[in-house]
């Protein structure tokens, strides 16, 4: 499975002030991270990985489960390189870069967005292309992406074009935040966040009810919304 979440911002001790993070918040993603994804599972990363060096950075990804670890560059990322020292396996950073992870669950393209302009219009589709999931992502939010879009970058404050702004939200024309504060600092899978109803009917009594829970903190119609 392909597991997405973004701006952990590991070891920046003022983001429990900035955000309202609990103060053992770092300590619940990680134990929550090996709980959930494993040594077959990759991760997609939305940016803004940590404040320490690089190597602190590898002993804290060091200690998780995954096949790959893809990433896209944040605005506090100090550069590919550093991610790539830090234990990331792939790095996306210009806009339009698209990506297929190959997952035996679930395959999907993935297209990096770098500006307010929907990435579809801008490039062509085999007929075997078109058959996997296309899913836009960036860091930075941006507008007037129509199709399944995620992306990190604003913590838990809404941006200034939606004051609506909701956990597991997937709004049209703007997308998913998948900050960690979004998500109650838990890998979620792909397909949910990006409202695959028949993957949702067919694992929700795995992932939501004994995995994250979800059913016991709030209403399944809360939890999810179609695309």
């Amino acid at each position: 499975m392909i597991y997405v979440y973004s701006d952990t911002h590991f070891d920046h001790k003022n983001i429990i002030f900035y955000c309202n993070r609990r103060e053992d918040w770092q300590e619940k993603f990680l134990a929550l991270h090996k709980k959930i994804v494993g040594p077959h599972d990759t991760v997609l990363f939305l940016g803004d990985l940590g404040f320490g060096s690089p190597e602190r950075m590898k002993s804290l990804l060091d200690q998780l489960s995954f096949k790959q670890f893809i990433a896209i560059l944040g605005n506090h990322d100090k550069s590919v390189q550093w991610l790539i020292d830090s234990g990331v396996d792939v790095v996306l950073y210009e806009h339009g870069q698209r990506m297929t992870i190959v997952d035996d669950e679930y395959p999907v393209h993935v297209t990096l967005v770098g500006q307010h302009k929907d990435p579809r219009h801008e490039q062509t589709w085999t007929q075997a292309e078109l058959k996997v999931p296309h899913v836009a992502i960036s860091h930075e939010p941006y507008e007037n992406i129509d199709w399944p879009y995620l992306r990190g970058h604003t913590h838990n404050n809404p941006v200034p074009w939606d004051y609506t702004e909701e956990p597991y939200r997937l709004h049209r024309g703007m997308g998913r935040n998948v900050s960690v504060e979004m998500i109650d600092y838990t890998p979620v899978p792909l397909p949910f966040l990006i409202g695959d109803e028949p993957w949702i009917r067919k694992y929700h009594e795995h992932y939501y009810k004994h995995l994250f829970g979800f059913e016991k903190r709030r209403k399944r119609s809360d939890v999810r919304k179609g695309v």
